[in-house]
């Protein structure tokens, strides 16, 4: 038993070496209510891959770790300047860095996997590393919503924490009777039980290779990558900026965007899927509309013949827009 306390005082310290300020363990068994919730939902595509049992991952796992990554906020930028919320900026960072606290439990001679297909969120929730928002967001005592999550999963019987005393229940007791997260939403796409409608969201239309409906497009303003709005609303990420990190900010410009710049620092910040060409301009052309800046038309122009059909679409409804001022 000692040898397991010893082995997750370790992990602790290499993984606040690699800029995890949270790390929770929870057991591998099957994550029920997560699974009657998907169900409920009819989620598809990449949530309807996301494995509900562990074992079926690892059959031998004991021990699911989660990571937590906190992120600052820096103001959001205005027009010719575009915004990347710190999310993915995080985000990708703790996706780069878990994979060496799973090397280092295979060289304890402990099976290892980082990034296992299984509900993040819930697996936090679980652990008692926070509970849900209205927003959907895990909300931490320390850091409000502002952590990215990553996972490990391992056959190591590390010592668990103070485990949540319910699945069920998910709405923090101070959310119940604050909707700032569901006003602040632009598009209605939350209902306040911490679903999202992502038929709505707009961060679930960026980056996907399909036409962004008309209705949104304009709601997305100078948005490159993901929507701060709900969380930047929340008093529980007020209340946690003076543990926040300073912030890591992306800056770019619409010009060097469509002219297809910034994609080696884009992938070097955000990953390799958020550095496609015919995403990122797809999702560009609609910010050079909403800019209302007639000077991006010859930009434009040659990609209303573009063969990917999310960007030829964008681009002829973004020239349009320029076109009638």
């Amino acid at each position: 038993m000692q040898r397991m306390v010893n082995e997750l005082h370790d992990l602790q310290k290499r993984a606040g070496a690699l800029g995890f300020a949270g790390l929770w363990v929870t057991d591998a068994s099957p994550f029920e209510a997560w699974a009657r919730a998907r169900q409920a939902r009819g989620e598809g595509g990449y949530i309807g891959s996301i494995q509900a049992d562990p074992r079926a991952v690892m059959p031998s796992a004991r021990r699911i770790v989660v990571l937590a990554y906190p992120y600052g906020d820096a103001p959001g930028p205005d027009f010719p300047a575009v915004h990347v919320s710190p999310y993915y900026i995080a985000s990708h960072a703790a996706h780069c860095a878990a994979p060496a606290l799973a090397d280092w439990l295979r060289e304890r001679g402990w099976q290892a996997m980082a990034h296992p297909l299984l509900p993040l969120k819930a697996a936090a929730l679980r652990a008692g590393g926070g509970r849900y928002g209205r927003s959907g967001l895990l909300i931490t005592d320390q850091y409000g919503g502002n952590t990215a999550l990553a996972l490990l999963l391992t056959d190591a019987d590390l010592p668990l924490g103070a485990q949540a005393e319910s699945e069920e229940d998910l709405l923090t007791p101070q959310c119940k009777n604050c909707s700032a997260c569901v006003r602040a939403c632009p598009v209605g796409a939350l209902d306040g039980t911490s679903a999202v409608d992502t038929s709505r969201c707009l961060r679930a239309h960026m980056f996907n290779e399909r036409v962004v409906p008309q209705e949104y497009r304009a709601a997305m303003g100078n948005r490159l990558v993901g929507c701060d709005d709900c969380r930047l609303a929340c008093p529980h990420t007020a209340r946690a900026r003076e543990n926040l990190p300073q912030a890591k900010a992306l800056p770019l410009t619409l010009d060097t965007l469509l002219a297809s710049g910034a994609l080696q620092e884009m992938e070097a910040a955000l990953g390799a899927n958020y550095a496609r060409p015919n995403r990122v301009l797809a999702q560009a052309v609609l910010l050079a509309a909403n800019s209302g800046d007639a000077l991006h038309l010859q930009a434009l122009l040659p990609l209303c013949g573009s063969e990917n059909d999310a960007l030829r679409e964008h681009a002829r409804w973004a020239a349009d827009v320029l076109r009638r001022g």
